[in-house]
């Protein structure tokens, strides 16, 4: 079974000079940034992934649920750390927008630092270059990460709480949510507890997956997966093209093969792509936004008629018809809720999507696919600058309050997407479509946290 490790990423000098480079030409640059990452991928090899066995999950009624107030969970209520702390923070930084501060604390931060402005900045430099689930502790001037299982479980002590057992699993990549059981619980057990969690895997070619996780973590914090199952799926996900709100869930039957199922998925997310270009801009020209942001997601939406065009020819020549795009209209949203979506669909899986059709473009062995990916893919990179251009406009009008749920929804989305690129697409779609395997995506992916998402 694969455990992602957080990691202490250092920003040295050639990583911060990047990272100012990129952002102070993304609009004008962003696509000839995209198609060189895509060249240059082409030679970055793959890896496989490893599963684990399925048996038993206890029901609902014996598990207790995590802790929450008001729908977020919180880990720290009843922690017995081994040492005490003046403080004890939980950060979760996937890369893409550093975390603007903890998910909670128990205690004060820097309360008693000799200079709390350090200390403060000492936590914020920290947290944005630590990557994973963490804690963080603060004890006057001494600031620490317990970022790894073995630093982790030495800040615990023995796992003998709940909430110890199931930070113990958060910190190793699942998904801890509120109100349901089935998906996130605990119960007591000889020797420890067993968690219940879940964790998001596909996309980008391969099914969308959902799946839940049983797990023993006993009192010395061994963590032993015992069961697994797929609780959800979806066939029709993919990493390009901004889906907009009120896209429903496919009802018709869906290709048997692989390349016409990816190509006729495509064709549903580009069809939805024109009706969310033209949302875009009623949406921009109803809070006051500049002509040209308006007028640039109007071209942006007949782009999109093309590019639904050029996947349904290729849904067709590898014998699939396009899936239906179903969208619900809906009035003009608050100014919040327009900046949420496009730094999701936009900034992330927007700049994703250029990125990926780049190295289709490159890599596809069907001339075809790599004709259409070319072209679709510098309309993309137009679309993506576009994303960015618009974030550059609108989060200045949000609140501080708003800013910062947006830069949590942002680490999540983040984090979701990595996930998806875990699993490995067809390797008829790596050969034909010129997908990148799940080594690659998470290659890109991660490069883009270092320098365009940072």
């Amino acid at each position: 079974m694969n455990r992602r490790r957080p990691l202490v990423r250092p920003v040295t000098p050639a990583l911060a000079r990047l990272r100012e480079i990129v952002r102070e030409n993304v609009p004008a640059h962003l696509g000839t940034y995209l198609r060189h990452l895509a060249q240059a991928s082409i030679v970055v090899g793959g890896v496989a992934t490893a599963g684990c066995s399925s048996s038993h999950f206890p029901p609902g009624e014996e598990l207790l649920a995590p802790q929450c107030v008001s729908g977020q969970w919180h880990a720290l209520d009843d922690i017995q750390p081994a040492t005490p702390h003046d403080s004890i923070a939980r950060f979760a930084n996937a890369g893409f927008a550093p975390p603007s501060g903890p998910l909670e604390v128990l205690g004060t931060e820097c309360d008693t630092a000799s200079d709390p402005t350090t200390c403060a900045s000492t936590i914020q430099e920290l947290s944005q270059n630590t990557y994973g689930n963490f804690l963080m502790t603060s004890d006057g001037d001494d600031v620490r990460i317990h970022a790894t299982e073995a630093e982790l479980l030495a800040l615990l002590g023995p796992i003998d709480t709940a909430s110890e057992a199931l930070i113990r699993v958060w910190q190793a990549g699942y998904v801890i949510t509120c109100d349901d059981t089935s998906r996130a619980g605990v119960r007591e057990v000889v020797g420890g507890f067993e968690v219940i969690a879940t964790r998001t895997s596909g996309g980008c070619g391969s099914p969308v997956v959902v799946e839940r996780y049983l797990f023993m973590v006993a009192t010395d914090g061994t963590m032993t997966e015992l069961a697994r199952e797929e609780i959800e799926r979806m066939e029709d996900w993919g990493c390009e093209g901004r889906r907009p709100e009120g896209l429903q869930p496919v009802t018709a039957a869906v290709p048997v093969d692989p390349v016409g199922r990816w190509f006729a998925s495509m064709a549903r997310l580009e069809a939805s792509a024109v009706d969310a270009f033209h949302g875009v801009a009623d949406e921009l020209r109803a809070h006051g936004a500049p002509d040209h942001l308006v007028e640039a997601s109007r071209v942006a939406a007949d782009d999109e008629v093309r590019h639904h065009a050029a996947m349904t020819r290729l849904a067709r020549r590898y014998g699939a018809e396009p899936l239906p795009a179903e969208v619900v209209p809906h009035p003009v949203r608050p100014l919040y809720a327009v900046a949420l979506e496009n730094a999701i669909e936009g900034c992330l899986r927007e700049t994703y999507g250029a990125l990926a059709a780049h190295r289709q473009a490159f890599a596809a062995t069907d001339p075809e696919v790599a004709s259409a990916m070319t072209a679709i893919a510098e309309d993309e990179s137009r679309h993506a600058a576009l994303s960015w251009e618009i974030a550059a406009w609108i989060e200045p009008r949000l609140t501080d309050a708003e800013r910062a749920e947006l830069s949590i929804a942002r680490a999540r989305a983040f984090s979701e997407l990595r996930a998806e690129a875990e699993t490995e697409p067809s390797p008829r779609l790596v050969d034909v479509a010129g997908l990148p395997d799940a080594s690659t995506a998470l290659a890109l992916l991660d490069h883009l946290a270092a320098t365009i998402f940072a």
